[in-house]
């Protein structure tokens, strides 16, 4: 009687798991698209809640609640309708686990370790590095933290200003720049050199180009591409400048900025950028005329840098690349993000997928996404038209496999899923030969 009720227990936990997983894709994942929203935002028409209805219902089973909103906050700040426009959830609830994996994030965006992810292409010079309690120089050679003062102040001395990074750190957050010949340079240094976090860096501040430094002087503005690894092929997906305020140091939208979109074939810049306040503006804050004409320079170049930055790092194929390009004109990596925020991109440019969309969506969430179940003889995977069997949980040791469950077909067993006391399985032909080679170890497998 025990083992039914931990039985029936473990099969309401599992429909739980699921619950909770639609709930987190209707709250808490959805907060970044409604922080685009304007209270003045005009809705969907019928007619275009019957287009999104049209193109999302196929995914119901692993969407099944469309997000009308998103699609109307991103309609009335780009400017047009899009039943492509890719929501929030679907970005950090599906698409995080399927693209990237996620052992590998944090060693792969540790600002200490950029320039050995990623010989070949230029990348800030590094002073000092700080990872779990050590000091490093430039080289990577282990020194006091008297040493790295001095490489410091060395470096201010001979007029480089630098610039302080906490590792595995977004938005600009912690972010200090310590100008050459400022009085409390000292100070500074002694501070952030006594930083708690666990790794970060000190670089020399990059001097930037006079096409990025015309939106605003005194920020290191970035320009922004986010790109998929996807079937073999990179795809340069869309392209943004992040723009500082006038007197802010930083770029990052999230600390106030602006960003504007550009074409990412053509490179020309939209005429518009979008405040934080998700208001648009035809001229900067810093003066400048965004109606006139503005191309981001060697767009091709720079397209090709990011088609090489993949070779280093297969585990993360959606990234979004934080490039600058110095007074020598060349570009410059500052960062990776692995699943970099994309609502800025669709904010500016559009839906960021475009008609790759239904290629990712058909082959995650029809083929590939599924919800773990069970009933009292089995465990499953339950996918969007199929059901695959985990494992035989019952005391029998004549097995006769369901052909259906949940009113789906079973398709496949998985290895090991009857281990080796089930004495005869009795199985549909229309179960793969895949899941038959499995059932060797039983000793007699019988199909009907």
């Amino acid at each position: 009687m025990m083992n039914l009720f931990k039985r029936i227990m473990y099969i309401n936990e599992l429909k739980e798991n699921r619950n909770s997983f639609h709930k987190t894709v209707r709250t808490a994942a959805k907060k970044i698209d409604d922080s685009f929203a304007m209270p003045s935002d005009v809705g969907l028409t019928p007619e275009e809640k019957d287009a999104v209805d049209a193109y999302w219902s196929r995914y119901r089973f692993a969407y099944p609640k469309i997000d009308y909103k998103s699609f109307a906050t991103f309609k009335n700040r780009y400017g047009q309708f899009d039943v492509r426009h890719c929501p929030g959830p679907i970005r950090s609830k599906y698409f995080y686990q399927y693209f990237n994996t996620e052992g590998y994030m944090g060693a792969l965006q540790n600002k200490c370790l950029l320039n050995k992810l990623f010989p070949g292409i230029k990348t800030p010079m590094n002073v000092v590095r700080y990872m779990r309690g050590f000091f490093y120089d430039k080289n990577y050679v282990w020194i006091k933290k008297s040493t790295a003062y001095r490489i410091c102040m060395e470096e201010l001395s001979k007029g480089n200003s630098l610039i302080f990074k906490p590792s595995n750190v977004g938005g600009g957050r912690g972010v200090t720049i310590i100008d050459a010949g400022s009085d409390s340079a000292d100070m500074i240094i002694k501070s952030c050199l006594d930083n708690p976090h666990a790794a970060f860096v000190i670089q020399r501040l990059i001097k930037q180009n006079e096409f990025l430094n015309a939106f605003n002087d005194s920020s290191f503005n970035t320009i922004r591409i986010t790109s998929l690894l996807y079937k073999g092929k990179v795809h340069v997906l869309a392209g943004l400048i992040r723009i500082g305020q006038p007197g802010s140091r930083i770029d990052n939208f999230s600390q106030g900025g602006c960003i504007l979109g550009f074409d990412i074939n053509t490179g020309k810049c939209n005429k518009w950028a979008l405040t934080k306040k998700n208001e648009r503006i035809t001229e900067l804050p810093s003066g400048l005329d965004l109606t006139q004409d503005f191309f981001v320079p060697n767009i091709d170049q720079l397209k090709k840098t990011v088609r090489k930055l993949y070779v280093q790092i297969p585990y993360l194929r959606l990234v979004s690349w934080d490039i600058g390009i110095d007074d020598s004109e060349e570009f410059t990596l500052i960062e990776n993000n692995a699943m970099g925020m994309i609502q800025i991109h669709e904010a500016v440019t559009g839906p960021i997928f475009g008609e790759l969309l239904d290629d990712l969506l058909d082959d995650y969430l029809l083929e590939k996404f599924y919800y773990t179940g069970a009933n009292l003889s089995y465990t499953y995977r339950e996918y969007d038209d199929h059901v695959e069997i985990e494992s035989y949980d019952g005391k029998a040791v004549k097995v006769r496999v369901p052909d259906k469950i949940k009113g789906k077909p079973v398709t496949r067993i998985l290895p090991n899923a009857f281990g080796n006391r089930i004495k005869k399985v009795i199985v549909s032909r229309t179960i793969s030969e895949q899941s038959e080679s499995v059932l060797l170890g039983v000793k007699k497998v019988d199909l009907i």
